[in-house]
């Protein structure tokens, strides 16, 4: 168990867990176990989801943890996931420091009390790659003013809530000044990235066109042969000549997802349906899945060009919910309305509209309605409900969505490689 001052008894708040946490009684709160220290969030994105983060800082100093975990509770409340994990990938810079500090100088650094002025003002230095206390930072340099600041002032944060919590103010009795201004206007020495041009734009744009003609032009004859009541599905314990037929195996294949099976389970019960999707002479599980769903990386262009006219941060554009869309208030179903949430200073949303019913092919609104047609069929295989406009078929035949824009970077990369863009 996180311990505290000796003599002075845990309250109630950090006894227990989940199973002995405390919080709001949902689960959430701090979970202490032994020397496992970890806090537990609602998941801001989705319902019935908790997030953990563990409080794996400042080894071998319990009294630095406990005090710690309350303040990242209290501070990530509102925050979306990936905000929360970053509180503790910069308290680590924190904790880190203080090893090194100790082992410099030989001065550990155990409780709050032994905080200073210029231990905070050795610790600004250190992440500057400058002062006496070795190793550095990133073990040679130091990090830009700009980078270092935040880092900086989530430490000053933690210290002024542990200072003015009611529960933990008698651990910090001393007075601490902290750095004004630790960013030295850093961001005078940022390098802003020039936009796009207006030639590469449309580069991208013929690129996503070329593309999604390949594309749509195989899903809409997915779509016409699951149709076709001409196209019968055999018996699905049939030897594989049976789904030799590409309609067929198609057809087959799509009945039998519905099932909820995976591949394996595919293997198991269907061998022949299974064998019929390996390739020569009988098709192959990716043209097939290419026919049935958008592909991890066939989503790729629709994403581009629904972001160049939604103009949606990264990952509000990744979490895209089809509950948020809807009719446009002022123009009912002639134009719909695609509203995305996101976290930054505060939960919001922000609604975007687009017109329906457009004749060109690849409009925001074509392409909303070829998600409509695809993508929410493709939500069924994803677990927990899925309800995200942005669902895909993976190559093995799994299915899954993008939880972040980094998710998506690497297939970004992928179509910039292979697309002509010159």
């Amino acid at each position: 168990m996180a311990s505290r001052r000796k003599g002075r008894p845990p309250s109630a708040h950090l006894r227990g867990g989940i199973p002995g946490a405390f919080g709001g009684g949902d689960g959430t709160g701090v979970d202490i176990d032994g020397d496992d220290v970890a806090v537990v969030f609602r998941e801001w994105t989705r319902d019935a989801l908790i997030q953990i983060v563990r409080v794996d800082l400042f080894p071998g100093t319990p009294d630095l943890v406990g005090p710690c975990a309350m303040f990242l509770l209290a501070r990530g409340q509102e925050m979306r996931p990936g905000s929360r994990n970053n509180i503790r990938k910069y308290l680590k810079y924190f904790s880190r420091f203080l090893e090194c500090y100790g082992a410099c100088y030989g001065i550990r650094i155990t409780e709050y009390s032994d905080i200073s002025t210029q231990l905070l003002e050795d610790f600004l230095e250190w992440l500057w790659g400058e002062g006496n206390v070795v190793p550095r930072v990133n073990d040679v340099d130091g990090l830009a003013y700009i980078t270092a600041a935040p880092i900086y002032n989530l430490v000053k944060g933690l210290i002024e809530f542990v200072k003015s919590s009611e529960e933990f103010a008698h651990l910090v009795p001393q007075i601490i000044e902290f750095d004004p201004n630790p960013s030295r206007k850093g961001y005078r020495d940022i390098k802003h990235v020039p936009g796009l041009p207006e030639a590469h734009l449309v580069a991208i744009r013929r690129a996503c066109f070329s593309e999604l003609e390949v594309t749509f032009d195989q899903l809409e004859k997915g779509l016409s042969i699951l149709e076709d009541d001409q196209i019968n599905v055999p018996d699905l314990e049939s030897d594989a000549v049976a789904f030799k037929q590409f309609e067929v195996c198609i057809k087959a294949y799509d009945f039998v997802a519905s099932f909820g099976l995976t591949m394996a389970e595919i293997s198991q019960r269907y061998p022949g349906l299974r064998r019929s999707m390996n390739g020569q002479p009988y098709p192959n599980l990716q043209t097939v899945l290419k026919h049935l769903h958008f592909t991890r990386r066939s989503i790729v262009p629709v994403v581009l060009l629904l972001q160049m006219h939604f103009s949606y941060e990264p990952d509000t554009l990744m979490n895209l919910d089809w509950k948020l869309e809807e009719d446009s208030f002022l123009y009912g179903s002639r134009r719909g309305k695609l509203t995305g949430e996101k976290y930054r200073g505060g939960y919001s949303r922000k609604s975007k509209p687009y017109v329906r019913g457009d004749k060109r092919r690849f409009s925001p609104g074509n392409l909303i309605e070829m998600l409509r047609l695809i993508s929410t069929k493709t939500a069924r295989y994803v677990p927990r409900d899925c309800t995200r406009i942005f669902c895909f078929a993976r190559r093995d035949g799994t299915f899954g969505t993008f939880p972040t824009s980094s998710h998506f970077s690497p297939v970004l990369y992928e179509f910039i490689d292979l697309a002509p863009l010159k």
